[in-house]
């Protein structure tokens, strides 16, 4: 992905960098100006901790999240649209690497991974 454009912000709690970047313990560990470079967050991990990401993710408003094939969270999917708010977040095509996603400005923004 990062020979496409994009910047990958690994977010791991169990190493320090990955891909040449620093990485953060959770989403909300990350520089607030950093946090609102990401266009989506790239999810590695099994269905029982994507509510807690996606609650991370909503806080910090970011646009998109992208699961793996077969990985679901319906609690999570119920948090698609939040009544309160005109925010919402959008699930990323699971062909993202060969098309880029859809809301992807021209220069590639940041997005973060985990491992």
């Amino acid at each position: 992905m990062q020979a496409r454009g994009y910047r990958i912000i690994p977010v791991n709690p169990q190493i320090a960098e990955a891909l040449g970047e620093k990485s953060y313990a959770s989403l909300l560990d990350l520089p607030r100006e950093l946090a609102k470079q990401i266009d989506l967050v790239d999810v590695f991990r099994r269905s029982e901790f994507v509510d807690e990401i996606v609650e991370h993710a909503i806080h910090l408003k970011i646009p998109a999240i992208w699961l793996q094939e077969d990985v679901i969270d319906e609690r999570a999917a119920e948090k698609r649209v939040k009544p309160e708010s005109s925010w919402s977040w959008t699930v990323a095509s699971s062909k993202i690497i060969a098309q880029g996603s859809p809301n992807r400005p021209a220069q590639a923004k940041s997005l973060s991974g985990g491992f």
